[in-house]
């Protein structure tokens, strides 16, 4: 996981954002999920092909140069190198995806989760256009829809919670889950974590 260096605010506005999704999209990678928070992000990433590091690398190199470039401003914008944990269990996964979606309501920055507009959250919801580049499918078919991801993601969930917990450490694990599902594991990359 990495953050804005000195815990820097790394989107000063709504174009900084669409900036930076543009990048998440032109990517080889699968997005299942993310949250724009000021001084960081998340997306939950499948690499079937891996190229992790060559697309966070991308995204975090043209993100810096653009936001530098229209700032007036100049060095590195994230804290190093960023973190990702492997997934390796489909109840790991939702629990990640929900932590993800739950991410500006647990930080105290809107009232519900549909109130952000910075996350993929109203996709799943099934609230809203869905971005191409989004992948909504596998995440919705292992709750069982929209109306149960939904249910999953706004109640209390004992096993959602313990995974929220390790992640919210300064050093979350590098393996969430006993077994991986297959060759392609999905990672959470999160410029930046809490």
């Amino acid at each position: 996981m990495n953050r804005g260096a000195r815990r820097q605010e790394v989107f000063l506005d709504d174009t900084d954002r669409l900036t930076f999704l543009d990048l998440v999209a032109e990517q080889d990678v699968e997005i299942h999920g993310y949250a724009l928070m000021g001084n960081h992000y998340h997306l939950l990433i499948h690499t079937p092909t891996g190229g992790l590091s060559e697309a966070m690398r991308r995204i975090g190199g043209e993100y810096t140069l653009n936001f530098n470039r229209r700032h007036g401003r100049d060095g590195a914008l994230f804290r190093g190198r960023f973190h990702s944990s492997r997934i390796a269990s489909d109840s790991y996964l939702l629990a990640v995806s929900r932590y993800v979606h739950r991410n500006p309501l647990e930080a105290g920055l809107v009232r519900s989760n549909v109130a952000a507009k910075w996350t993929s959250c109203r996709a799943f919801y099934g609230l809203g256009q869905t971005p191409e580049w989004l992948h909504t499918s596998y995440m919705l078919d292992l709750a069982g829809g929209p109306a149960a991801y939904a249910d999953y993601v706004e109640n209390r969930q004992r096993f959602a919670d313990h995974v929220t917990r390790q992640l919210d450490r300064s050093r979350p694990p590098q393996v969430l889950g006993d077994e991986p599902t297959n060759a392609g594991d999905h990672q959470l990359a999160t410029l930046c974590g809490h």
